[in-house]
């Protein structure tokens, strides 16, 4: 689930759901009204997966009120989606799934799609190896952030991760509607549950901007990975699902942090004003929340992250821990299978264990929490006015709002 599109002179934000349904669906929300006039409205389905739809990422389109959304799921599909908006500030009339009628508010239709095999139907589908595989998450960028993405011309990187713990790099081309594989490789050898990326810019220090991945797998790691030397030292250029590398090939990440015992379900990190770094956070099948401090370096050109402090909170919740945020006041928001919805407070203390890594740590406090009627909560994002959105399996929205 992620945020598409939010107007900024209106406030309605427009989100984006994926389902076992095998369908996204858009939503139509206005986080200005108070909670006793929250109102979710549906407003668009887009239907072409074979299976389910199990990750998703948006990117602003050059072209103004429009967006490009990614969606990955079962029989190893990956599918681009062309959305528009209207500029009015009306957001109530009736959306349709044709591309050419102007006067619908939200608009979509598939322009692209990538299969490992041959055009798979829901009945009588015919199963290989390759087809068994899932994409688990997404996360997408203009491909003129990185210098090797300028090359491939107009476009957006995509990075993926897969149910057979390959992590693959896919440029999708604007003019051409067509997905191209640069490089799969292995590096957690377990299921990659979640997938995002930062984006850092430096003024100083003469050094070009890096796009830093963040993939995190079943075995607990989170690793950090720099788009730029990835693509560079072992990109292939082919329409097929998958490249001409040799299975099993192995990468090193730029860094590693053992996060949990197990999956780790959700990352998140943004700019921390008040912590003076990049805040990354994560949470759990172990029932815990992750925290580490991370802050900037200059080194010959380029730019280096590393850890000033870490810490985890492992009674964060009574259940597995299923998303994760930061909101603009720089809380930490975390939800749970438990069904709870938990804001925290991090500040950065002493560290008092001499096995630590750093020499601070990152400390929680519980500062409120709530319960939401959503059953097995699969994902939650945060919206403005500080509202919550949670959402299960099927679809099932509920939203709540911290004051």
């Amino acid at each position: 689930m992620s945020i598409v599109w939010e107007d900024k002179d209106s406030g309605h934000v427009v989100i984006a759901t994926g389902s076992e349904d095998c369908d996204i669906m858009l939503w139509s929300f206005d986080p200005r009204l108070g909670s006793s006039h929250m109102q979710l409205q549906h407003r668009l389905t887009c239907s072409g997966h074979v299976s389910s739809v199990r990750a998703l990422s948006a990117v602003a389109s050059d072209q103004e009120g429009s967006l490009v959304l990614f969606s990955g799921g079962g029989r190893a599909s990956l599918k681009c989606w062309h959305v528009e908006f209207c500029s009015s500030q009306e957001v109530s009339v009736e959306a349709s799934v044709c591309h050419e009628q102007l006067r619908d508010r939200i608009s979509a239709h598939s322009i692209a799609e990538l299969n490992s095999s041959l055009r798979l139907q829901r009945i009588h589908a015919k199963r290989t190896n390759e087809s068994e595989s899932r994409v688990m998450a997404l996360t997408s960028f203009h491909a003129h952030c990185l210098e090797y993405g300028k090359r491939l011309g107009d476009g957006y990187i995509v990075v993926s991760g897969w149910s057979d713990g390959y992590i693959r790099f896919y440029h999708f081309s604007v003019e051409r509607k067509k997905f191209m594989h640069l490089l799969e490789f292995t590096f957690h050898s377990h299921c990659v549950l979640s997938i995002t990326h930062l984006v850092l810019c430096p003024r100083e220090d003469g050094c070009d901007c890096m796009v830093v991945a963040l993939t995190a797998a079943t075995d607990g790691q989170i690793a950090l990975w720099d788009c730029q030397d990835l693509l560079s030292n072992g990109a292939s250029h082919t329409d097929s699902a998958h490249g001409d590398k040799p299975a099993g090939s192995h990468r090193d990440p730029m860094s590693i942090y053992k996060a949990h015992q197990s999956g780790v379900n959700d990352v998140a990190i943004c700019k921390h004003s008040g912590l003076g770094g990049w805040l990354l956070v994560s949470g759990g099948d172990d029932n815990s929340l992750y925290g580490a401090l991370l802050q900037t370096s200059a080194k010959s050109r380029k730019v280096d992250l590393f850890p000033v402090a870490i810490g985890s909170n492992v009674h964060a919740h009574s259940s597995s821990i299923t998303g994760v945020g930061i909101d603009t006041t720089g809380h930490v928001v975390s939800v749970s299978v438990d069904q709870t919805i938990r804001r925290w407070c991090l500040s950065v203390a002493e560290c008092s264990s001499s096995s630590s890594s750093t020499e601070k740590s990152v400390a929680w406090k519980l500062i409120q929490s709530c319960f939401t009627n959503v059953a097995d909560v699969s994902a939650l994002i945060l919206l403005p006015k500080g509202w919550v959105l949670c959402i299960d399996i099927d679809q099932q929205i509920s939203a709540l709002m911290h004051h």
